[in-house]
Parts: C-alpha cells; sequence; structure tokens
C-alpha cells in the first residue's frame, strides 16, 4: 500500500483533530461539515475529498484520538499477556493514570450520543486484548464464563471506570474495581493463581 504524503495526511489530521472539540462541543447531530471546515480554515469540498460522509469524519477523528491508546494497550498485552494478574495489574497503572485527561475530555458537558460512542468505541479497543488474555486462561484450566461474555463484561466495567466524568472516580474505586475485575477473571489477586469464582457470584 502506497503511503499518502506527509502534507496531505497531515491536512487529513488537521481535519481529524479540528473535528473532534465540536462535536464534543455540540452532539453529533449539530456539528455540520461546513463548521469542522471554517475551523479548520479550508473549503467544504476538501472534507469531501479526504471523507465520503460526516460519519467518516467522526469515526475516523475517534479513531486518531484512540491512536495512542492502542499502541499502549498492545504493548501491555504482548508483555503481559502469558500472566493475567500482571496484565491486569499494567493495565490498571495504565488506566488510573490517563482517566484524569478521559474525564477532562469527555466530561459531563459532552454530549450524551457522544459519550456513548466513545464508550462503544474504547470499549470494542480494549476488548480484543481482553480476550487474547482470557484466551490463554481458558486454555490453562477451567474458565468460570465464556471466553468472550468474561472479555465483553471486564472491559465494559474497566472503561466504564475510566472514562467516568466524577473527579478522581478511578483511582478512588481502584482496590474494589481491582477485585471485582479479579473475580470475573477467575484469578487470586495475592498469588495470581487460578481459583473458583465464589458462589455469591455466580
Amino acid at each position: 500500500m502506497t503511503q499518502k504524503p506527509t502534507a496531505e495526511l497531515s491536512r487529513r489530521e488537521a481535519i481529524l483533530s479540528a473535528a473532534l472539540p465540536l462535536f464534543l462541543e455540540n452532539g453529533y447531530e449539530k456539528t455540520s461539515v461546513r463548521m469542522i471546515a471554517n475551523k479548520v480554515g479550508c473549503e467544504v469540498g476538501l472534507v469531501y475529498y479526504y471523507f465520503s460522509t460526516k460519519d467518516d469524519v467522526f469515526e475516523n477523528a475517534l479513531a486518531l484520538y484512540f491512536e495512542n491508546q492502542e499502541k499502549a494497550l498492545t504493548e501491555i498485552t504482548e508483555k503481559t499477556k502469558k500472566d493475567a494478574s500482571l496484565f491486569l495489574e499494567a493495565l490498571f497503572t495504565y488506566f488510573e493514570k490517563e482517566a484524569p485527561a478521559f474525564a477532562k475530555t469527555f466530561n459531563e458537558n459532552v454530549h450524551w450520543t457522544i459519550r456513548f460512542a466513545v464508550r462503544t468505541k474504547f470499549v470494542e479497543l480494549v476488548r480484543p486484548h481482553m480476550e487474547e488474555v482470557v484466551s490463554i486462561l481458558a486454555s490453562d484450566s477451567r474458565m468460570p464464563y465464556a471466553v468472550a461474555v468474561t472479555a465483553k463484561t471486564a472491559s465494559d466495567m474497566l472503561v466504564g471506570a475510566a472514562l467516568e466524568s466524577e473527579n478522581g472516580y478511578f483511582a478512588k474505586n481502584k482496590e474494589e474495581l481491582h477485585r471485582i475485575l479479579s473475580h470475573i477473571l477467575g484469578l487470586d489477586r495475592a498469588s495470581g493463581r487460578r481459583r473458583e469464582i465464589p458462589s455469591f457470584l455466580l
């Protein structure tokens, strides 16, 4: 695949960088392609040169925002996937560090449709990494729940806590969140060994 020239990539990224704050502030419906073009200082036609629809702009703007998160998650998974306890510890360290920035960017003033789309996108980002680790766990011993369900539930919970707009929510509830996720994965937090899920959680 031929890579686009740097100047062309810069124009494309400039459009996406301008678009996301507008979507966050105004919501999807009230953000127009013309508004995005005006913020960039270009013609509407240039936006449509790079993107077929407004939805295409939105999806790519989110993908650009989450690009660094994808790189970080991939690195965490590659380094720790053979030890689910280490994976969980690394995830919590990462999310605790990033949660304040998420809360600031996706705060309660952001339109609910955008918050929903962001959460959905973020879960889609985390889920394959979680599923890879859960699959390794399942190959070693009996999982209490189906791999796909476990990975989806764990990803939903982690992302929901990380995107919580309440100041310091993730840090304040980290221990409890870790304990619950350890139960979902069937892990003993202290030793990292597999154990049965307590009956009261079944």
